[in-house]
């Protein structure tokens, strides 16, 4: 459902985002995914997708699709990009950046059902 990508650069997994759904809605400047090389630079100020299908809602879940990015992984990957706001425009600027961001979580019922 929000997967933009992240799995094709997961070699392992099966799960992969086959269409895309941003691009059909009619959007033009989705946020990119975390795990694509060009997801860099100024790039992360205007946002990052961390989504990872078939993720499983635990770390001991999602197994059932090889090697993926459990929700705590996912997390963990946007403290990293926070520590890199940060760095790069300043702790305050930083602040403000984020208070400002839209935070949409979402486990989909597959990571509940198959796991």
């Amino acid at each position: 459902m929000v997967e933009a990508g992240n799995n094709y650069y997961i070699n392992s997994t099966s799960v992969k985002a086959k269409y895309p759904y941003e691009e059909e809605l009619g959007f033009k400047d989705y946020s990119p995914p975390y795990l694509d090389p060009s997801t860099t630079g100024d790039v992360i100020l205007k946002g990052v997708n961390y989504a990872s299908a078939g993720s499983g809602i635990l770390n001991s879940t999602g197994h059932i699709v090889g090697v993926h990015r459990s929700m705590s992984i996912q997390v963990s990957n946007f403290a990293k990009t926070r520590q890199e706001i940060i760095s790069r425009i300043g702790e305050a600027a930083a602040k403000k950046l984020l208070r400002q961001a839209l935070y949409f979580v979402l486990i989909g019922s597959n990571d509940i059902c198959f796991n």
